[in-house]
């Protein structure tokens, strides 16, 4: 994850040298990302997993056994390790698959991280930077219009610059 919001700023000339990447989506992204920049949270930073999801959790006889897959563990503010079940979540989604819902669980159990200040604006913060590195780790083949998978970074982009993504538009559950 690509924090602070100037790290994620100087990735936007990488993603513009690929080809069918569209350069106004990247100005209007970079310009998203100035105007979210000020949302990250003070205070102290704590240890993350950087990629949480369900694949990464075992679960045996019914109780949770292990928790795999660090090599993203980092530190960062708390509410980041949100992101990776969002982005999960929405790709899902657009990929007509359902899950339980996940996120209002999660607030259940751990309200202490959705009850910050500013979470929506900076889950759409996270969202975005995210988002312009994944562009550079899978390129895109092809132009949006002509087939792109569904769940590339190119399409969540361009959604991303009007509004964040839909599990986060109406606010922490």
């Amino acid at each position: 994850m690509p924090l602070p919001p100037s790290s994620a700023l100087r990735l936007i000339p990488l993603a513009g040298q690929l080809p069918f990447v569209d350069h106004g989506v990247l100005d209007a992204a970079a310009q998203r990302l100035r105007e979210l920049e000020n949302t990250l949270p003070p205070g102290g930073q704590v240890v993350l997993h950087g990629d949480f999801y369900l694949g990464n959790v075992l679960v045996h006889r019914g109780h949770v056994s292990a928790l795999i897959d660090f090599e993203f563990s980092r530190l960062g503010p708390p509410d980041l390790e949100l992101i990776s079940i969002v982005r999960a979540l929405d790709a899902e989604s657009r990929l007509g698959l359902h899950r339980p819902p996940l996120l209002a669980w999660l607030a259940e159990d751990y309200p202490e991280l959705f009850g910050s200040a500013g979470l929506d604006r900076r889950l759409w913060l996270y969202a975005l930077a995210y988002t312009i590195r994944q562009i550079i780790f899978w390129p895109p083949d092809r132009a949006e219009a002509d087939g792109l998978e569904v769940t590339h970074p190119l399409h969540t982009l361009r959604r991303l610059i009007d509004a964040p993504l839909p599990l986060l538009a109406a606010g922490p559950p």
